[in-house]
């Protein structure tokens, strides 16, 4: 499969999902917002359950350049590769960036991925794996749209961002990499990273995921992904 790239690039969505992060997501906001915007960039709140109502408190904000997505999860559980594609499938753009509520960005991070993917990759990610910037990524919406965005399988904590970069690699053969010092995480306890999954092993969740995506060519979200009860 070869990327079906569009003629140019227009805008970005930075979409990232919030469920008990609020404090985070107030700290990190104003850093993705500030960074050079050398195309139009809206961001996407994707308050998944969140019991802290991150999505009326971005309503509160009235700023036109942020908008929120209610999604109303059947479980308290998060199922973070869920909550990334209802954001993914209602954005609209031509750019997908995803980054975790408790990430900070750099002025140039928006700048120096675009660049990545005008060059004619698929997705670019951090040069180096470092945990808690591993899902912070920018992905061109037609390649994720082809690979049927994140496996929604993959449940508990971790590997779904690997596995998506992977699937992205393994059909269009177009990786790029941004400087990892472009993301700036803010540090916590895994009691807090593992709150809203009933496996409160990490490593173990972990493992199983990578397990379950083993094979790169295997049907993903054969029924659709990205669906779930809205409340805007």
């Amino acid at each position: 499969m070869s990327a079906v790239l569009p003629a140019r690039l227009r805008n970005a969505a930075l979409i990232t999902t919030c469920k008990g992060r609020l404090a985070d997501l107030q700290q990190s906001l104003p850093s993705w917002l500030a960074m050079e915007q050398p195309l139009p960039l809206r961001v996407v709140v994707v308050d998944y359950g969140d019991p802290e109502e991150s999505g009326q408190w971005v309503a509160r904000l009235g700023n036109p350049q942020v908008t929120a997505i209610r999604a109303l999860p059947a479980t308290d559980e998060f199922q973070r590769s869920l909550a990334k594609n209802i954001g993914a499938v209602r954005a609209c753009a031509d750019v997908l960036l995803f980054v975790d509520a408790d990430v900070q960005l750099r002025r140039a991070w928006y700048t120096t991925v675009l660049r990545v993917l005008s060059a004619g990759h698929s997705h670019a990610c951090a040069d180096q794996f470092i945990q808690d910037i591993g899902g912070t990524c920018a992905v061109v919406a037609n390649a994720y749209h082809q690979i049927r965005g994140y496996d929604e399988r993959l449940t508990g904590w971790g590997y779904e961002d690997m596995d998506i970069y992977n699937r992205l690699t393994h059909a269009f053969q177009r990786p790029g990499t941004y400087p990892h010092a472009l993301a700036d995480p803010q540090q916590h306890s895994d009691a807090l990273r593992l709150r809203w999954h009933a496996d409160k092993q990490r490593d173990e969740s972990y493992q199983r995921n990578a397990q379950l995506a083993g094979d790169l060519a295997r049907p993903v979200n054969a029924t659709g992904y990205g669906v779930g009860t809205i409340l805007r």
